[in-house]
C-alpha cells in the first residue's frame, strides 16, 4: 500500500470513529478546565507573597540539634499527639527552629505547608490569612477535604464574609465537618510560627484546637511566646517545650 493509500485509509478510520474520539476528547478538556478553575479558586486563599519560610532563616548547621531531633521524632511518629507547642521568650530562636523543621519535613515529604506570622505585616498578622493558608495546603493533601472546601467557598456568602469566626467556618469548620476524620496515609504536618504576633491569637489558637479535634489526619507545630490566651486555648493532648530552658 502506497503512502497516499495509507493516509486515505487512516483518514477514513478516523472519520468513522470521530464521534467517539470527539466526545472523549471533549470530556478530557472539560475535566482539565474544571481542575484549573478549582485551583485558581483555591489559590485566591493564599497571600501574594507566599513562600515556605517567608524570609525566616534556619538554624546554623549543627546547632539546636536536641530540639530539632525531638521535633522530627514527634513529627514522624504517626501515633504521637497532634500538637507540638514550642514556646519561649522573644529572640530565643523559635522562628529559626520553625524554619529548620519546616524545611526538613518538606524534604521528607511530610510537610503540608507553613505560615510565619509577623506583627508588622498586615498579611502575616491576619488570622484570616493564617486560616486560609492552612485550608489551602490541607486541600493539596486530602482530595475529600479539597472538594468540601471548594463547595464551601463557592457559597455566595463567602464572598462578603469579613469577620474571623464565619470565615473560619467557611474555609475550615464546614469543610472538615464534611470530610472523614481519617486519612489512609500518614498525617500531614503544618507549621505555624510566632502565633502570638497574629491578631486575636487566643481566638486563633482556639480555632486550631477545633481543627485538630475534627481532623486526626492533621498535626500542627506551633511556636509562640508563652501567653495565657494561647496556652489556655490550644487544648490537649499536646507536647510542649520551653525553648529558653
Amino acid at each position: 500500500m502506497s503512502a497516499d493509500e495509507e493516509v486515505k485509509s487512516l483518514t477514513e478510520k478516523l472519520r468513522e470513529s470521530d464521534g467517539c474520539i470527539s466526545n472523549a476528547f471533549l470530556l478530557e478538556i472539560q475535566e482539565f478546565q474544571r481542575a484549573k478553575e478549582d485551583e485558581t479558586k483555591l489559590r485566591r486563599l493564599l497571600s501574594a507573597n507566599d513562600s515556605l519560610q517567608h524570609g525566616k532563616v534556619s538554624c546554623i548547621p549543627r546547632t539546636r540539634i536536641s530540639i530539632l531531633k525531638k521535633l522530627e521524632t514527634w513529627a514522624l511518629d504517626d501515633q504521637s499527639s497532634c500538637l507540638f507547642w514550642l514556646y519561649g521568650v522573644a529572640g530565643c530562636g523559635k522562628s529559626a527552629v520553625a524554619a529548620s523543621i519546616a524545611q526538613d519535613l518538606k524534604e521528607k515529604g511530610r510537610l503540608a505547608g507553613a505560615f510565619f506570622c509577623k506583627r508588622d505585616d498586615d498579611e502575616r498578622r491576619s488570622p484570616q490569612r493564617l486560616i486560609a493558608h492552612l485550608a489551602f495546603y490541607l486541600a493539596q493533601k486530602n482530595a475529600e477535604f479539597r472538594g468540601a472546601l471548594l463547595r464551601s467557598i463557592d457559597h455566595p456568602d463567602f464572598q462578603v464574609v469579613k469577620e474571623f469566626t464565619p470565615y473560619f467556618g467557611f474555609v475550615l469548620g464546614k469543610p472538615l465537618s464534611n470530610t472523614p476524620n481519617f486519612l489512609s496515609e500518614a498525617p500531614v504536618i503544618f507549621v505555624i510560627d510566632a502565633l502570638d504576633e497574629c491578631i486575636s491569637s487566643g481566638d486563633v489558637a482556639c480555632s486550631l484546637a477545633q481543627v485538630l479535634a475534627k481532623a486526626s489526619w492533621v498535626k500542627l507545630i506551633v511556636t509562640s511566646r508563652d501567653e495565657t490566651p494561647i496556652r489556655a486555648s490550644l487544648g490537649n493532648p499536646r507536647i510542649e517545650h520551653n525553648l529558653f530552658e
